[in-house]
């Protein structure tokens, strides 16, 4: 949430809306036993860069 100004609430919005979304809920693959930071590594390309402009979009 640091990393792009977002409240607790637009970061559960980005990821319920995201591609890891379908992913963590496939049970065969078991991404949803991994880390938060080990998922967070996995979205972080495609978040915006935080500028002290920026709005969590």
């Amino acid at each position: 949430m640091e990393d792009t100004n977002c409240t607790i609430e637009q970061a559960m919005e980005r990821v319920y809306n995201s591609p890891l979304m379908p992913a963590l809920q496939d049970e065969e693959g078991e991404l949803y036993v991994q880390s938060p930071a080990y998922l967070y590594e996995m979205m972080a390309p495609t978040l915006p860069l935080k500028t002290h402009a920026q709005e969590c979009k």
